[in-house]
């Protein structure tokens, strides 16, 4: 059973008033309440309270009861709410109130409901996609871009996305050099016009190269994803898609760069290997996204391994909760009443 401790939003802020170190803290999670993604408020006791002892430290604890799920982490919470990120199960389990104990000490919070941030935040994603169009694709690749047609017709107003792919050659300023001199990163910046992405991928369905630069095209689009929160917009939650048929062999960043990457990207990688047994570094890089990995052995597979992706998108999950109180005497024997 997995449990993390963590302090109420109104007890941080009160002791911000108090400490010019911890009123850092409070900006960092002002300037973020919206998103309620990026923020880690767990912050040791003595940190806390050592300058304002007469506020007593009231952890409260997130449970997991499903030992095949794990918490990732816990991105925000008060006394009525917590956004948690999990990892370790497919897309398409669901999380459910018997699989979450709320408490705070000795008390056990009663659960009112736990929902998909995808679900209830849906016009807030942002949908990245890497696409490997090298040779040994062959014809598989005009299915995967009709596939991925599908997908973004699925998007509600308000989605963005981007693709990258491989290239033969260098067409624009937009293109990036890999590690062969004869193939190409092509990129499609984020946009919220569905259109412009499905004409940029259809562009390549006859284009293939020779080799796959597949970590170079996954730290492009992890870029992208960087450079876009640093201009502003930090309200969407990132997925990135990568559909790939073989290893990399023409990349200038090397696994470990990609890794750092992805460390600190906040998003979900989902990794699809077509047709083609992995060496272990595209499930490495999954699992350390907090993502999932898949093979997908004919076209058949791969439409429906997108089909699960599609309905989940994420593993970050909205709960609601409240805290039994005690009457005017604590006595075990009087009757709990709910805030």
């Amino acid at each position: 059973m997995t449990n993390w401790m963590l302090y109420s939003k109104n007890v941080i802020l009160s002791e911000a008033n108090r400490s010019g170190a911890t009123i850092c803290v409070a900006k960092n999670l002002l300037r973020h309440n919206k998103v309620l993604r990026y923020v880690r408020i767990l912050v040791p006791i003595s940190f806390l309270f050592t300058s304002a002892p007469q506020l007593p430290a009231q952890p409260i604890g997130i449970q997991l009861t499903n030992s095949n799920i794990g918490l990732l982490q816990v991105d925000s919470a008060n006394w009525k709410e917590a956004w948690i990120e999990l990892s370790g199960a497919s897309p398409d389990e669901k999380v459910t109130k018997d699989d979450l104990r709320v408490t705070s000490g000795n008390r056990v919070a009663e659960i009112l409901s736990v929902d998909s941030v995808a679900w209830r935040f849906r016009s807030r994603l942002a949908v990245s996609f890497v696409l490997d169009n090298s040779g040994s694709m062959f014809h598989a690749f005009d299915s995967l871009t009709r596939m991925c047609d599908s997908i973004i017709d699925s998007l509600p107003t308000g989605a963005i996305g981007q693709a990258v792919v491989f290239d033969d050659r260098y067409r624009n300023a937009t293109h990036l050099y890999t590690a062969r001199s004869s193939t190409f990163i092509a990129q499609r910046e984020f946009t919220d016009s569905m259109s412009a992405l499905r004409g940029f991928w259809h562009f390549f369905d006859t284009i293939r190269t020779q080799f796959t630069p597949l970590y170079d095209a996954i730290a492009t689009a992890v870029t992208n994803i960087d450079n876009r929160r640093i201009k502003g917009d930090t309200a969407h939650n990132d997925i990135l898609i990568v559909v790939t048929d073989g290893q990399d062999n023409a990349s200038r960043a090397s696994i470990e760069e990609l890794e750092e990457l992805l460390a600190s990207a906040h998003l979900r990688l989902f990794a699809i290997n077509f047709r083609v047994e992995d060496e272990g570094r595209l499930p490495w890089l999954a699992h350390h996204a907090g993502g999932a990995y898949f093979l997908a052995n004919d076209l058949d597979e791969l439409r429906t391994t997108l089909r699960k992706i599609v309905l989940s998108f994420t593993r970050q999950y909205h709960v609601r909760y409240r805290f039994p109180t005690l009457g005017p005497s604590s006595g075990a024997n009087k009757a709990k009443k709910f805030e």
